[in-house]
């Protein structure tokens, strides 16, 4: 059981040190969420900009893994982007970056996204390396399945 404690420990100190890093970054003002009405809360309490990161959210949550929402990341040749998630593997103690792209049948955002997954690989933040990928588009939601697989494989 000293083993659990060491771990949640440490989960602890991570989240509060990204949290900390995230406030005292003035590239994550432009990002701070404005819920409003419409905000979606996620179980553990924050908000965030679609229902599908709410259900990623809520899986990291219910298995708790440590994550950090919309941290900015300075990638070079691209500037700041914002990874919707900023995840740490409690027992390997290394972190990863989750994006989704939701809208991928819309045309602009699906070439913005592959801009940004070129940029992530020009930094060496590789696909199913250091940087996890769920994609949907309208006629095709996000797949539950592959998520749990992918949290099984890389996050525990």
């Amino acid at each position: 059981e000293l083993s659990n404690y060491l771990a949640k420990e440490y989960m602890d100190d991570w989240r509060e040190n990204e949290l900390k890093e995230q406030n005292m970054s003035k590239v994550s003002e432009k990002y701070i969420l404005i819920g409003g009405d419409n905000a979606i809360i996620t179980e553990k309490g924050e908000a965030v900009r679609s229902k599908s990161e709410k259900i990623i959210a809520d899986k990291l949550y219910m298995k708790e893994i440590p994550d950090v929402y919309e941290q900015p990341l300075y990638l070079k040749g691209y500037g700041y982007v914002v990874p919707d998630f900023k995840i740490l593997n409690v027992r390997t103690k290394k972190e990863y970056y989750l994006e989704h792209f939701g809208m991928m049948d819309d045309y602009e955002y699906a070439k913005n996204a592959i801009k940004k997954i070129e940029c992530f690989q020009k930094n060496e933040i590789y696909p199913g390396e250091k940087l996890l990928i769920t994609l949907e588009a309208s006629d095709s939601p996000l797949n539950m399945i592959i998520l749990e697989k992918m949290v099984n494989k890389y996050l525990l």
